[in-house]
């Protein structure tokens, strides 16, 4: 809790403090987190209410919750390996992983496909192999910087001009 009448000015106080496996939800007028007074979306926090008296305001953490992707899709089209991730349900952070074999021991690429939105991503790269094997992984950032991953996806393989699943 802080406690003054300029928290406005406080607010970069509290910004250093992290917490392993959490995000800053925002800082609010209640402990339950239902009333805010201003949010922080990484870089900077943003004040809704002006601090006209001592007031108490609450640092709210959320856990970070990372799901592992399942509408996932590898094809080779020409010269071109096309990833795709398509969970519209979950938005989210992607990595890939995608090989030449199904071990991911040969010719291994790891390509951070960055946010996805709620519509998936997609991401095209040149391949000259005639088959690849890819899997999907989300993640999320907590408060210290650090990359919080969910399991990877099934495999799944592309043959030149087809897509099947690996497993």
């Amino acid at each position: 809790m802080l406690y003054g009448s300029d928290l406005n000015s406080l607010i970069d106080d509290i910004l250093p403090v992290t917490k392993k496996n959490v995000k800053l939800d925002g800082f609010y007028l209640d402990a339950k987190g239902t009333k805010y007074f201003a949010n922080y979306d990484g870089t900077a926090s943003y004040i809704y209410y002006r601090a006209t008296k001592d007031m108490t305001i609450y640092a709210v953490w959320k856990d970070i919750k990372v799901q592992k992707p399942v509408n996932v899709s590898a094809e080779l089209k020409g010269t071109d390996l096309w990833l795709s991730y398509k969970d519209k349900a979950t938005y989210a952070n992607v990595e890939v992983q995608y090989a030449t074999d199904a071990k991911f021991t040969k010719s291994v690429n790891t390509y951070d496909m960055g946010s996805a939105g709620y519509n998936g991503t997609e991401q095209c790269v040149y391949a000259t192999a005639s088959q690849y094997y890819a899997r999907f992984r989300t993640y999320d950032i907590d408060s210290t910087g650090t990359k919080i991953y969910s399991d990877w996806s099934n495999t799944v393989m592309a043959i030149r001009d087809a897509a099947v699943d690996a497993e």
